[in-house]
């Protein structure tokens, strides 16, 4: 389960090209997520991507997810983001209890 309280969900990891910042980026908030507790990591990317990032960082791919909206009947939305699959890596921060 992800919804688990001791899950952190990285929800984007952005840069403007400079050389190993998002390889940065994740190690300094697996520093932080520690520190705060969370037992693990967990962040999603777009199908076409290659996660060297995250491999870098020592993450790993979890799995494959399928694309979808948030838009539903009852709670309509407007969807702005990619819709596409999407791969879901993770990084175990400490053993769970």
């Amino acid at each position: 389960m992800l919804d688990d309280g001791k899950t952190i969900d990285i929800v984007r990891c952005c840069s403007d090209g400079t050389k190993n910042v998002c390889t940065f980026l994740l190690g300094r908030a697996y520093r932080i997520a520690t520190a705060m507790g969370y037992a693990k990591m967990i962040s999603y990317i777009l199908e076409s991507e290659s996660g060297v990032s995250y491999k870098a960082a020592g993450w790993r791919k979890e799995a494959d997810t399928k694309g979808h909206s948030w838009d539903c009947p009852s709670r309509p939305r407007t969807t702005t983001s990619p819709t596409c699959n999407k791969q879901r890596w993770a990084k175990i921060l400490k053993e769970q209890e």
